[in-house]
């Protein structure tokens, strides 16, 4: 087997550690742009931020203009921002949303055009400023790879940059930010990061280092995240679903996503749903789908999930997951159907199409590859 596994992030795990903000970003530049949301509890961190800045010698200036699904216009206005104000580092603050935003500011700073002519290849470039990276949910594991995804003004639609330029040089992770979020950005955000760590050890793309990341992963999230969902002052497990996220958010920057991911990003493009609750809403019939085409996998999601796997056969443990996958979105009280989220049928041709079309490179990792009216059969299942 051959493959290549590389990750230059510097990590800084634990509670308290959003104070070597400062000392962090001294190292990389002389005046930061904190990119962030606006209203609380956002405008506190970064006042606080500033502070910590402040203490290094280190200027700062804010843009608070990241929405839920960040457009490409939004990445062009922070990047001229960034460049008037002579910023020479970036500070993403926040959940993905923010983080992408930093990572895409810090790479089209300084450069024409739009975000989208890079992610498609019309453009290229060859540089990016140094980015810091402080995630404030347990979710995407942006902190950790080097993607970002946009939605593109025109279409709506959603594509990632990968590029090894947007790697942070910093990450601290810190969930004193997580222990006063509402439960639904506890649910939503952490079964992002176990969906990310099963689909990326089920793509096509895992490879041994991917794999390890994946296992562990899924193996904190699942035992942790109910945990912190029904008691959000557990420090230890939270210590645990953060380290989750972001080995889960490496394994995707390793071996990408599958068809989840593929058939969610449409429907938080086209109807600005949040990224969690479109993922949530086709995962049963992806796994009803999938199961049997990965079953030794599969199986092993089962056993994590504490099914009686012993004396069954792969594909018998792998479909016993499917069950056991529902009733742990159901014990976070965030189960969802399209339907729940604004998806008409009118809709599904436009999913289905975008889907197989522009989502193509991600869908194909699946273990499976659908067909367009297999897709838009299973998006009919979910509404």
């Amino acid at each position: 087997m051959n493959f290549t596994f590389f990750n230059p992030v510097r990590l800084i795990f634990g509670q308290g550690e959003f104070s070597k903000l400062g000392i962090e970003t001294s190292k990389l530049g002389k005046k930061a742009l904190i990119v962030t949301y606006s209203g609380e509890p956002f405008d506190g961190f970064s006042k606080k931020a500033m502070e910590y800045l402040k203490e290094e010698g280190v200027e700062g200036a804010i843009f608070s203009d990241v929405e839920a699904n960040p457009m490409a216009s939004t990445v062009r206005k922070g990047a001229d921002l960034a460049q008037s104000e002579g910023c020479d580092v970036i500070i993403g603050l926040g959940g993905g949303s923010a983080m992408d935003t930093a990572k895409g500011i810090a790479f089209l700073t300084g450069k024409e055009g739009d975000i989208f002519d890079y992610i498609l290849g019309k453009k290229v470039g060859s540089d990016a400023l140094p980015s810091v990276m402080l995630t404030t949910t347990a979710g995407t594991g942006s902190e950790g790879n080097w993607t970002a995804v946009f939605t593109n003004d025109e279409t709506l639609e959603k594509k990632g940059l990968v590029n090894p330029l947007i790697y942070p040089k910093v990450s601290i992770v810190d969930f004193n930010f997580m222990k006063t979020l509402p439960k639904p950005l506890i649910a939503g955000p952490g079964l992002d990061a176990l969906f990310h760590a099963f689909e990326s050890y089920i793509s096509k793309n895992a490879n041994p280092m991917s794999e390890m990341y994946s296992l562990e992963a899924m193996r904190l999230s699942i035992e942790y995240l109910p945990k912190v969902y029904h008691n959000p002052e557990d420090n230890e497990a939270w210590e645990k679903v953060v380290i989750a996220n972001t080995l889960a958010g490496i394994a995707i920057g390793c071996a990408g996503t599958t068809m989840p991911h593929a058939m969610g990003q449409p429907i938080s493009g086209l109807l600005n749903v949040a990224h969690s609750d479109s993922l949530i809403c086709v995962y049963m019939p992806f796994m009803r789908f999938t199961a049997t085409h990965a079953p030794k996998k599969f199986a092993v999601l089962a056993k994590l999930m504490g099914c009686d796997v012993e004396h069954l056969s792969d594909v018998e443990a792998a479909l016993l997951s499917i069950d056991a996958m529902e009733s742990f979105i159901n014990s976070l009280d965030a189960s969802k159907r399209l339907s729940d989220v604004g998806v008409k049928e009118e809709h599904l041709d436009i999913f289905a199409d975008v889907t197989t079309n522009i989502m193509k490179v991600v869908l194909s990792n699946n273990p499976i590859v659908p067909t367009r009216e297999q897709v838009k059969e299973l998006y009919y299942e979910c509404l």
